[in-house]
């Protein structure tokens, strides 16, 4: 299992669009819609969903991936650090079981950091 921190990048994880252009020769464009096509010229205009700017591009070939969002398992672990690799275990098996594939590093978040935890017998 992939922790934070890792410097490597887990298996499947999605590409950024740098790496996507350099491996494929592909122009793939984050955080963009398209809100007109124009087939005749090959031109496509689109529109940046963050700054609201739009401008016209042309395409060899129009790839339209309207993007989803993430299924983003959580889980709850109170008890000592030591033991929350149990928590990893089963989320593992339930993406697992639900014919899913990990695709990002899993990340802690702390309502008591382990030190405190650990030392005042939480």
């Amino acid at each position: 299992m992939q922790w934070s921190g890792s410097s490597k990048r887990p298996h499947g994880t999605p590409q950024t669009p740098e790496a996507f252009r350099k491996r494929y020769n592909v122009d793939a464009r984050v955080g963009h819609e398209v809100v007109s096509v124009y087939p005749a010229s090959k031109n496509i205009r689109i529109r940046n969903v963050v700054t609201g700017e739009t401008s016209t591009e042309r395409y060899d070939k129009l790839i339209h991936s309207p993007g989803m969002e993430p299924i983003r398992p959580a889980s709850l672990h109170a008890g000592a650090y030591d033991e929350i690799e149990a928590t990893y275990h089963s989320m593992m098996t339930w993406i697992k079981e639900n014919d899913l594939e990990p695709l990002g590093i899993a990340y802690e978040s702390y309502s008591t950091a382990p030190t405190i935890a650990r030392s005042s017998n939480y």
